[in-house]
């Protein structure tokens, strides 16, 4: 068992397909009342797993979530998402290497005027579709944090995102 594990509380989203390792030290948060994945604050302070942390953030943090795919291509559903910023900030390149397991994934990252960096991985989760370029479920890892955290922030990113594991979603109709 690496260190990494040691320190981590695997958490497992079983409609969807996937789980991932989240860092104990932290406090974990989530989506509210739908069970599409999870986050957790990079600062000290508490949370709750029903805080909606993944929908407007007023700290840093990291969450990895999954929903339908709404679009004809993971690179439609990247450029859809990633458009979801501050229309006044400015997209910036993406660090690379940046990816969810070990899926091929697309990255972006939104520098806006409020003084936050949004970055986001996406990828197909579950098993891969049967149907040739359409996603059927969609996994993303967001990091929202601030340019004078970003280095550090950016490495549990990186980790928690090498962590996640894929499988065949359990429950899901």
């Amino acid at each position: 068992m690496t260190a990494q594990a040691a320190a981590a509380q695997r958490w497992t989203i079983e409609d969807y397909g996937f789980s991932v390792d989240i860092p104990k030290k932290f406090a974990m948060c989530g989506g509210g009342v739908a069970d599409h994945g999870v986050g957790f604050y990079l600062d000290d302070n508490p949370a709750s797993l029903d805080d909606g942390c993944a929908v407007k953030p007023t700290r840093r943090v990291i969450t990895v979530f999954a929903g339908l795919g709404m679009d004809s291509t993971l690179q439609a559903t990247a450029a859809r998402v990633c458009g979801y910023g501050d229309k006044r900030g400015v997209t910036v390149q993406a660090p690379s290497g940046l990816a969810l397991g070990d899926r091929p994934s697309i990255s972006c990252r939104h520098d806006n005027r409020s003084e936050w960096i949004e970055l986001l991985v996406v990828t197909e989760c579950g098993v891969p579709s049967q149907k040739p370029h359409v996603p059927e479920m969609i996994c993303s890892a967001w990091l929202h944090t601030t340019p004078d955290s970003f280095v550090g922030d950016l490495a549990i990113y990186r980790e928690t995102i090498a962590s996640v594991r894929f499988f065949e979603p359990r429950g899901y109709k």
